[in-house]
């Protein structure tokens, strides 16, 4: 139960020379609560971002590690307003529905 700096850590990720847009999201989790999931556009398609390669990036950036996600999610597209703002509300609906998905898949 604690609040994430949700804004620092997508700074940072901001960075990241292959990473166009991002969004820290909160999913649910029987045993935590929530848990973080950054959901990143690629600039470059065919240059793939991997967990490890996110999370050892964020830790370069001395970034603590109990706010490190815990999950990652390459979109292609990621719902904006009008006025070009990450839509985060229709992101989380979008992850939950995702998780759902594969938990199906999975069991």
């Amino acid at each position: 139960g604690e609040n994430i700096p949700v804004a620092e850590i997508e700074s940072l990720l901001y960075k990241h020379p292959n990473i166009a847009t991002v969004a820290l999201v909160a999913y649910a989790d029987e045993r935590m609560g929530e848990r973080s999931c950054a959901i990143i556009k690629l600039k470059d398609q065919t240059k793939p971002l991997s967990f490890n390669e996110l999370v050892n990036f964020l830790k370069t950036h001395n970034l603590a590690m109990q706010y490190l996600p815990e999950r990652l999610e390459i979109w292609e597209d990621i719902p904006m307003t009008p006025s070009g703002k990450i839509q985060k509300f229709k992101l989380r609906e979008l992850l939950a529905q995702h998780i759902a998905s594969t938990a199906v898949e999975a069991n």
